[in-house]
């Protein structure tokens, strides 16, 4: 998890040494174990918002598994980590996913699918053998998945990862 660099011997008194050095984080570990898995839980929790509608059951299975799996993730990291009494970095990210994955799972239980239009019955027409089509996703869905969600995330990448790069 660490590399050891700087290791400086410096002379103490004449019964002790005193070494120092400095333990850096190796940043790939980092970024496979933590930023890549919580990057592709959120994409599959946004792509929860392009299944059918009318398929809630499958929408909300998948929202609240990629809940519990970025939450448990999250708890680990948290064990692995010094205990601080100031919020970390890492936090800020994990709180934001989980919020996230929050509104997703909030956004599919208040879409209801658009009934469709009532047919005209005062034409006749021979009968057809009709496929059943998939509602239209209501305006609310359609603007948080496509403009609401993506803008947000670029948002707070942008910010995150600009003050992770000034410090």
């Amino acid at each position: 998890m660490y590399t050891v660099k700087h290791v400086d011997r410096v002379e103490a008194a004449e019964n002790s040494l005193r070494v120092e050095f400095e333990l850096h984080r190796r940043q790939g570990v980092i970024m496979l174990s933590t930023f890549l898995p919580s990057g592709l839980l959120l994409l599959v929790s946004w792509a929860t918002l392009f299944v059918q509608v009318t398929a809630l059951n499958v929408r909300a299975i998948m929202s609240l598994t990629t809940l519990l799996v970025l939450y448990t993730l999250f708890s680990n990291m948290s064990n692995s980590l010094p205990a601080t009494a100031s919020i970390k970095l890492i936090d800020v990210w994990f709180f934001f996913i989980i919020f996230l994955l929050f509104t997703n799972i909030v956004v599919h239980i208040c879409v209801r699918p658009t009934p469709p239009p009532k047919k005209d019955v005062s034409t006749f027409l021979p009968a057809q053998p009709q496929i059943p089509r998939e509602p239209e996703p209501p305006r609310l869905l359609r603007w948080y998945r496509l403009v609401v969600l993506p803008v947000l995330v670029g948002l707070f990448n942008l910010t995150f990862w600009v003050v992770v790069f000034i410090q």
